[in-house]
């Protein structure tokens, strides 16, 4: 996929250092991006750029300053684990 069409779609919402992890579940890609003030943004794709998607968000609460989420599968299930600048996880 071109580089300018995989970004179509995303944009700042989460400020300053926001730092991104994307998975798959049923053939549609999702990111969510941590921000500095301990924020989350969402967005989904089908491959032909991406779409806000708050719902993907909906329950992650404020983490503290630069929050940094990675997804990862584990025996079928997917998880979420955010740490922070201060090195507090959440998950």
């Amino acid at each position: 996929m071109p580089e300018n069409l995989y970004k179509t779609g995303i944009s700042d919402k989460v400020g300053g250092n926001w730092k991104p992890t994307t998975f798959e579940i049923n053939g549609t890609r999702y990111l969510i991006a941590g921000g500095y003030d301990g924020d989350f943004a969402g967005w989904s794709s089908g491959g032909s750029g991406w779409s806000v998607s708050s719902l993907i968000i909906t329950g992650l609460t404020d983490v503290g300053s630069y929050s940094a989420p990675t997804v990862f599968w584990m025996n079928g299930n997917l998880y979420l684990i955010t740490g922070n600048h201060n090195g507090g996880f959440s998950g």
